[in-house]
Protein backbone atom coordinates (compact mmCIF):
# COMPACT_ATOMS: atom_id res chain seq x y z
CA UNK A 1 0.00 0.00 0.00
CA UNK A 2 1.39 3.33 -1.10
CA UNK A 3 1.29 6.12 1.74
CA UNK A 4 1.26 9.65 1.36
CA UNK A 5 4.10 11.91 2.77
CA UNK A 6 1.87 13.49 5.27
CA UNK A 7 0.92 9.67 6.56
CA UNK A 8 4.29 8.63 6.44
CA UNK A 9 5.38 11.42 8.70
CA UNK A 10 2.76 10.75 10.83
CA UNK A 11 3.72 7.17 11.20
CA UNK A 12 7.21 8.11 12.16
CA UNK A 13 6.20 10.17 14.48
CA UNK A 14 4.13 7.63 15.94
CA UNK A 15 6.87 5.32 15.46
CA UNK A 16 9.61 7.90 16.96
CA UNK A 17 6.81 7.57 19.76
CA UNK A 18 6.77 3.92 20.29
CA UNK A 19 10.54 3.96 20.41
CA UNK A 20 10.25 6.27 23.05
CA UNK A 21 8.03 4.32 25.15
CA UNK A 22 9.83 1.28 24.84
CA UNK A 23 12.77 2.96 26.19
CA UNK A 24 10.61 4.05 28.95
CA UNK A 25 9.70 0.07 29.46
CA UNK A 26 13.31 -0.97 29.44
CA UNK A 27 13.68 1.66 32.13
CA UNK A 28 10.76 0.23 34.53
CA UNK A 29 12.81 -3.03 34.27
CA UNK A 30 15.86 -1.39 35.20
CA UNK A 31 14.10 0.00 38.20
CA UNK A 32 13.37 -3.03 39.22
CA UNK A 33 16.41 -4.65 39.12
CA UNK A 34 17.33 -1.55 41.15
CA UNK A 35 14.74 -2.47 43.78
CA UNK A 36 15.70 -6.18 43.89
CA UNK A 37 19.09 -7.53 42.91
CA UNK A 38 18.96 -10.14 40.01
CA UNK A 39 21.71 -12.34 39.30
CA UNK A 40 22.99 -12.20 35.97
CA UNK A 41 21.29 -14.92 34.07
CA UNK A 42 18.17 -13.93 35.12
CA UNK A 43 18.91 -10.44 33.74
CA UNK A 44 19.80 -12.40 30.30
CA UNK A 45 16.31 -14.05 30.88
CA UNK A 46 14.40 -10.71 31.82
CA UNK A 47 16.16 -9.27 28.79
CA UNK A 48 15.30 -11.67 26.50
CA UNK A 49 11.54 -11.77 27.16
CA UNK A 50 11.63 -7.93 26.78
CA UNK A 51 13.20 -8.09 23.24
CA UNK A 52 10.60 -10.40 22.75
CA UNK A 53 7.75 -8.71 24.13
CA UNK A 54 8.95 -5.27 22.16
CA UNK A 55 9.36 -7.00 18.40
CA UNK A 56 5.67 -8.19 19.27
CA UNK A 57 5.01 -4.69 20.32
CA UNK A 58 6.62 -3.35 17.21
CA UNK A 59 5.01 -5.58 14.78
CA UNK A 60 1.35 -5.70 15.73
CA UNK A 61 1.74 -1.71 15.69
CA UNK A 62 3.08 -1.88 12.31
CA UNK A 63 -0.09 -4.08 11.43
CA UNK A 64 -2.53 -1.84 13.30
CA UNK A 65 -0.51 1.59 11.81
CA UNK A 66 0.70 0.37 8.40
CA UNK A 67 -0.88 -3.02 7.43
CA UNK A 68 2.57 -4.47 8.57
CA UNK A 69 4.40 -3.54 5.90
CA UNK A 70 7.95 -3.07 7.13
CA UNK A 71 9.84 -0.64 6.08
CA UNK A 72 13.44 1.19 6.89
CA UNK A 73 12.49 4.30 8.04
CA UNK A 74 9.80 2.85 10.54
CA UNK A 75 12.78 0.19 12.11
CA UNK A 76 14.73 3.62 12.38
CA UNK A 77 12.03 5.85 13.93
CA UNK A 78 12.04 3.42 16.80
CA UNK A 79 15.60 2.96 16.99
CA UNK A 80 15.77 7.23 17.07
CA UNK A 81 12.90 7.38 19.72
CA UNK A 82 14.89 4.42 22.15
CA UNK A 83 18.06 6.60 21.25
CA UNK A 84 16.31 10.02 22.13
CA UNK A 85 14.46 8.85 25.21
CA UNK A 86 17.88 7.23 26.78
CA UNK A 87 19.97 10.92 26.23
CA UNK A 88 17.20 12.98 27.14
CA UNK A 89 14.61 11.62 29.99
CA UNK A 90 16.50 8.81 30.72
CA UNK A 91 19.05 10.31 33.07
CA UNK A 92 16.42 12.51 35.04
CA UNK A 93 13.97 9.08 35.33
CA UNK A 94 17.34 7.18 36.47
CA UNK A 95 18.76 9.93 39.00
CA UNK A 96 14.85 10.55 40.59
CA UNK A 97 14.27 6.72 40.79
CA UNK A 98 17.81 5.88 42.63
CA UNK A 99 16.16 8.12 44.84
CA UNK A 100 13.33 7.04 45.82
CA UNK A 101 14.52 3.68 45.62
CA UNK A 102 17.36 4.58 48.52
CA UNK A 103 14.19 6.02 50.47
CA UNK A 104 12.05 3.41 49.87
CA UNK A 105 15.56 0.87 50.91
CA UNK A 106 15.60 3.33 54.29
CA UNK A 107 11.96 3.06 55.27
CA UNK A 108 11.46 -0.73 54.85
CA UNK A 109 14.87 -1.13 56.80
CA UNK A 110 13.83 1.02 59.42
CA UNK A 111 10.47 -0.94 59.27
CA UNK A 112 12.17 -4.27 59.63
CA UNK A 113 14.55 -3.11 62.61
CA UNK A 114 11.39 -1.78 64.44
CA UNK A 115 9.63 -5.14 64.22
CA UNK A 116 12.69 -7.34 65.15
CA UNK A 117 13.70 -5.31 67.95
CA UNK A 118 11.51 -6.76 70.39
CA UNK A 119 13.51 -10.60 69.00
CA UNK A 120 16.40 -9.13 69.46
CA UNK A 121 16.01 -8.41 72.88
CA UNK A 122 15.00 -11.61 73.73
CA UNK A 123 17.93 -12.82 71.56
CA UNK A 124 20.25 -10.79 74.06
CA UNK A 125 18.71 -11.72 76.97
CA UNK A 126 18.82 -15.33 76.57
CA UNK A 127 21.70 -15.59 74.74
CA UNK A 128 24.00 -16.45 77.93
CA UNK A 129 21.76 -18.50 79.95
CA UNK A 130 20.94 -20.82 76.90
CA UNK A 131 24.81 -20.96 76.12
CA UNK A 132 25.38 -22.32 79.80
CA UNK A 133 22.57 -24.92 79.17
CA UNK A 134 24.45 -26.13 76.12
CA UNK A 135 27.47 -26.24 77.51
CA UNK A 136 26.48 -28.16 80.93
CA UNK A 137 24.57 -30.59 78.66
CA UNK A 138 27.17 -31.23 76.26
CA UNK A 139 29.58 -31.81 79.31
CA UNK A 140 27.26 -34.42 80.04
CA UNK A 141 26.49 -35.58 76.82
CA UNK A 142 30.14 -36.34 76.65
CA UNK A 143 30.29 -38.78 79.60
CA UNK A 144 27.18 -40.39 78.50
CA UNK A 145 29.04 -40.93 75.28
CA UNK A 146 31.93 -42.15 76.91
CA UNK A 147 30.12 -44.36 78.56
CA UNK A 148 28.37 -45.66 76.22
CA UNK A 149 31.79 -46.50 74.79
CA UNK A 150 32.40 -48.43 77.14
CA UNK A 151 29.14 -50.42 77.37
CA UNK A 152 29.76 -51.15 73.51
CA UNK A 153 33.68 -52.44 74.20
CA UNK A 154 31.87 -54.49 76.97
CA UNK A 155 29.21 -56.07 75.24
CA UNK A 156 31.64 -56.32 71.69
CA UNK A 157 33.66 -58.18 73.94
CA UNK A 158 30.68 -60.58 75.49
CA UNK A 159 29.78 -61.35 71.86
CA UNK A 160 33.30 -62.24 70.49
CA UNK A 161 33.22 -64.84 73.66
CA UNK A 162 29.94 -65.96 72.66
CA UNK A 163 30.83 -66.59 68.93
CA UNK A 164 34.10 -68.26 70.15
CA UNK A 165 32.15 -70.43 72.74
CA UNK A 166 29.46 -71.33 69.89
CA UNK A 167 32.29 -72.63 67.13
CA UNK A 168 34.87 -74.14 69.58
CA UNK A 169 32.37 -76.14 71.49
CA UNK A 170 32.39 -79.03 68.66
Amino acid sequence: MILSLNDQAMLFLFVVFSGALIGAVYDCLRICRKMIPHKLFLIQIEDALYWLATAFFVFFMLLGQNHGEIRFFVIVGVFLGMLLYFLTVSPIINKISDKIVFFLHKIITLFITILLTPFRLVYILLKKPVKKTNTFFHKKMKKVLQFCKGYVKIRKRNIRRNVRILFHKK
